[in-house]
């Protein structure tokens, strides 16, 4: 059991590690208008580094979790020893698609 953990705990950080390592221009950021509604709903300018800081670092989770939907970056991914966290593309088959292709 601890073993298993440790081993979980291994695997997210290699995993944290890289979606740091992914480089800051491939990745927006907080627009002005976007900065200025955070400043009026938090009342204070001090915080707005640590949320631009969150914010880039969801962005590239983004471009990590993308790069994961992508076949030929199995083995990329494999070899740094960090598991998909994202199935293969899937699209449900709605009835109302059915409909439409039939």
């Amino acid at each position: 059991m601890a073993k298993n953990l440790q081993l979980t705990a291994q695997e997210e950080l290699r995993y944290l590690s890289y979606i740091e390592s992914v480089d800051a221009k491939r990745v927006s950021l907080l627009s002005a208008n976007q900065q200025e509604k955070i400043k009026k709903k938090a009342g204070a300018n001090k915080g707005m580094a640590e949320v631009e800081h969150n914010f880039q670092l969801q962005m590239k989770k983004c471009v990590v979790l993308k790069e994961m939907l992508i076949q030929g970056n199995d083995e990329k991914f494999l070899q740094l020893r960090i598991n998909k966290r994202r199935k293969d593309n899937y699209v449900p088959f709605f009835g109302t698609i059915k409909g439409i292709i039939s």
